[in-house]
């Protein structure tokens, strides 16, 4: 049973991973604007492809481990007695 609860926590560790590094890379965009303007100094704000490879694992694996604890007590309990309180 705790493989159902580990999963669910790897999926949602990967996809706000995902959605993480998406908001990232558009946030380069205005802030290389504002650099620009304020420096003249094109592309200062850049997002490393291995940074943002680094930025999932570390996403996924702190979200697992928050899960971990909650998914043991969860897989202990018996369904119906958890669904009826």
């Amino acid at each position: 049973m705790t493989r159902v609860f580990n999963t669910e926590t790897f999926i949602i560790g990967s996809c706000s991973g995902l959605l993480g590094i998406f908001l990232a890379w558009v946030a380069t965009f205005p802030i290389n604007n504002i650099l620009y303007k304020m420096t003249e100094s094109e592309n200062v704000a850049k997002l490393d492809p291995l940074h943002a490879i680094s930025l999932l694992i570390i996403s996924v694996v702190l979200t697992m481990i928050g899960g971990w604890i909650p998914s043991k007590m969860a897989a202990k309990k018996d369904p119906v007695e958890s669904l009826r309180s």
